[in-house]
This record gives structure tokens, sequence and C-alpha cells, in this order.
């Protein structure tokens, strides 16, 4: 990307870790195109190793891998190192001032020598003075959780510094597309916070013509990419994506999603903590249930681009097939309304707890559902427990009538009072501008500046 968007935390955390009295061993890890090869080499600039690993051999692995190390380390690529322990045991006595290393898609290397953690793991654990810093990078989120993370793993526990990258903020959009906060909701409903798909968005002229270059043509370079990501990330990646599709056309319980693909709920238990787990997927429950206990979960999909891939794309492949853009723009105007109004629900309450309304400080807010068919789009407590917020979300490109809006809110706002008599209830609308709300009176407005400006 041009210049390097935020990344100040993990930037920090990096440097610290590589300036260390002490070398030490990181891992780094997050989901294909998030920006993490971008993050490593800004960091180790052109004094550190980075190797980028690929699906060749282990031989061939090993013998490249010397080469990159060369370039730092003169003539290390002259000598011939049979394993992997060689060569980092080669490397300890080969340096005579500390140097950062990073390799980058490692579990390409593990599938190709299987041994290699344990192989590391000695080096680790016979206490080399450790004369390099050595980050380890993926993509494949599960591997990656399992060769680190899991209690079993020969590597478990050895790593000074553990970081999943996780996607950029709206704020961060707004300034690269250099867009008003409105038409930037727009944006994120559709390329989420993935550095990468903000880079193809910018290259087209516009919103509209992006998505159709990019997304809904049969030579699309982000057609297929869903499968891609799961294929990274998942064993079974054919039920990943139909768990996402699914999810994304309305099927939000677990007994919804086990019905359709006839099998028992038992059975989605784990595959669906997993994509939770991974950034795909979220659970929702109402406000007023612990996340323990509630009964009332829902799962909803957590990345914008594939919530917009479900609802776009997946179910009209063949009309993209067939390059019939105008029954995809009649589907695309019906669609995107909605989807830019989910998302600035989601974005709305994102922002709660970081906005002060009413001078006061808020917890998470959530959406409330129950037994009755009272639905309200946004309820927190506040952190002191005397309070609760309730909010009505609008989305919309014409006027806004508040005096329309506070009559549901003011509705919502009585049930939510019976439910908790003992709290004051502070309302608030959150619209996309306040210059399009008429009839104004003192309900607390907040509006899409707000809202992006303070999620960065």
């Amino acid at each position: 990307m041009e210049g390097f968007l935020d990344r100040i935390e993990e930037r920090s955390v990096l440097e610290r870790f590589f300036s260390a009295e002490k070398a030490g061993f990181g891992i780094l890890y997050g989901r294909r195109r998030i920006g993490k090869s971008s993050l490593l080499r800004h960091v180790l600039g052109k004094e550190g190793v980075y190797f980028l690993a690929d699906m060749s051999d282990k031989s061939l692995q090993i013998k490249n891998f010397a080469e990159a190390i060369a370039r730092v380390v003169p003539d290390f690529d002259k000598a011939s190192y049979p394993t992997w322990y060689s060569l980092f045991a080669a490397l300890e006595n080969s340096v005579s001032t500390r140097i950062n290393i990073a390799i980058d898609e490692f579990p390409y290397m593990v599938n190709a020598a299987p041994e290699l953690p344990s192989e590391l793991q000695k080096i680790i654990d016979l206490g080399r003075k450790s004369k390099y810093n050595l980050v380890i990078c993926g993509s494949s989120q599960q591997m990656m959780r399992e060769l680190f993370l899991g209690i079993t793993s020969p590597l478990y526990g050895r790593a000074d510094v553990v970081m999943n990258v996780s996607a950029l903020k709206i704020h961060w959009l707004k300034a690269y597309l250099n867009c008003s906060a409105t038409d930037a909701v727009k944006e994120y409903a559709v390329w989420g916070g993935v550095p990468r798909y903000w880079e193809i968005r910018k290259s087209h002229k516009s919103h509209i013509e992006a998505i159709k270059m990019a997304i809904l043509d049969k030579n699309g370079v982000l057609l297929e990419e869903p499968m891609r990501l799961f294929l990274d990330d998942m064993r079974s990646a054919v039920q990943a994506y139909s768990i996402v599709n699914l999810v994304g056309n309305g099927k939000h319980r677990l007994s919804e999603i086990a019905n359709m693909l006839e099998k028992p709920a038992t059975h989605f238990s784990r595959p669906l903590a997993n994509l939770v787990e991974m950034g795909y997927l979220k659970r929702e429950i109402p406000f007023g249930d612990t996340e323990a206990n509630s009964k009332k979960g829902m799962y909803w999909i957590a990345d914008p681009f594939l919530n917009f891939y479900m609802k776009l794309v997946a179910s009209n492949k063949s009309i993209i097939a067939l390059g019939l853009w105008d029954v995809l723009k009649t589907k695309l105007d019906t669609e995107l309304p909605h989807l830019y109004g989910k998302v600035w629900e989601d974005l709305a309450r994102y922002a709660v707890p970081y906005l002060k309304l009413g001078e006061i400080d808020w917890n998470k807010a959530y959406r409330y559902w129950g037994k009755t068919n009272v639905e309200v789009d946004l309820v927190a407590e506040s952190i002191d427990k005397t309070s609760i917020l309730v909010g009505e979300v609008k989305w919309s490109n014409s006027e806004i009538d508040i005096k329309y809006v506070t009559k549901q809110l003011d509705e919502n706002a009585a049930f939510i009072a019976s439910l908790f008599p003992s709290k004051k209830i502070v309302k608030a609308i959150f619209v996309p501008d306040r210059s399009m709300c008429i009839n104004k009176n003192d309900t607390l407005l907040v509006d899409c500046e707000e809202v992006v400006s303070i999620l960065k």
C-alpha cells in the first residue's frame, strides 16, 4: 500500500522485540492478505533477513534460505546443510553481531519437513546464545495455532512474542481513499479491513466499478477469494464455505445450519468455533445474556467482504459467468443499501464504548431480542451500572424524520426500562449524516463522522 497505514501497536511490539537485550523467538499469524508480510518487511528494513517459503522440497528450501541469510552473513550459503537443525546450529556459530530473521509462510516449510518444529525446539531448549532474533509468520491460521499454541506442539510456550495480525479499522480506509465518512461506511461494507482489498478498490475509478471488475466479473481477481481463504485456513474448506454461505443467507442458529446440512448439531460446534476464532464468523448474544450461559446465540459473518460475497456472489456465479452485468447491477442496487445498513449498525455498536455518549462511559453494546417481538438495534450498560443506553440505528439516502424515529425509539426504551426499572435510560439515534435529518428534537444524534473518526 502507499505509505504504511496504522499498525502502530504491532510495529512497536516488533521493534521492541528486535531491539531487546536478549534475542528471542516470535510468532506472527493472520489471514491471507491482511498485511503480515508488509508489516514484517517494514520493521525488518534492509538489514534484516526476510525469507518467503514456498512449496518446494526440503533440500531446496534449505538452500534458498541459506542464500537469503548469505546476503547478511557472507558465504553462509557456501556450506551444505543436510537438515534444518544443522543450518540453525551453524548460523549460531557464523554470526558475529545480532541479526533479525523473518520466515514468511512457515507452514510450507513444515509441510516439506514435518520434523522442523521439533528441530527448532531443540535449538531453543539447548539454550543457544541466540545471536539472531527469529520470527515465524504464516497465513494458515489453523496450522499456525497448532504449531505454536497447541499444548502438544513442540514449540508450545517457547515464543517471546505471539501476534495475531487483524483487520484494519474503518478510520484508515477513509484516510486511504480520502472519502467522506458516509462513503467510508459504504466502502467498508464491501472491502472490510483487509489492506490488499483496499489496494484493489483504489485501482478503480469508483466503488461500483471496483465491485464489477474485481468481484462480479468472471475474471475478477476476488471472484474465488473465499475458497482460497478456507483452503489456507481449514481442513475442510468445503464445510467452512458451506457454513459461512448459510450464515450469510439467513441461517444464524446452530440448529438451522445443522438442519440444512443434514447432520447433528454437535457435528458443527467445533467448526463454528474455529470460524469464530479465525475471525470469519461472530457469535452474538442478546443484551442481558451472558456468553457462557446464553442459549439464544446467533452466528453472523464477521468479515464485511465475506458477507458481501455470500449475499451477492455465491448464488450468482452462473450470471457472473455469462457476463450479465445489467442483471447483477439490479441485484446490487437492491442489496447494497441493506448491506450498508447492517455494517452501519455493527460500527455503531462497536463505537459505543469510545463515544462517551451523554457524558457517560459505556460498556460493549449489543442488540436485544427475546421472547417478545421487540428487537432493539443497540443497548449498552454504563460502566458504573447505573444507566442503560438504547439506540436506533438508521441508514438512508434520503431525509430522516427524527420525530418519526423517536417514536419507535421511545417504545423500545420503555420496554428496556421495564426490564431494568432501577436504571436511568439514555436514548440516541445513529444516522449517516446530521444534515440529512429533519424535525430534530433533543434526542442525542450520532453520525458517521463521529463513529468513523473514533474507530482507529
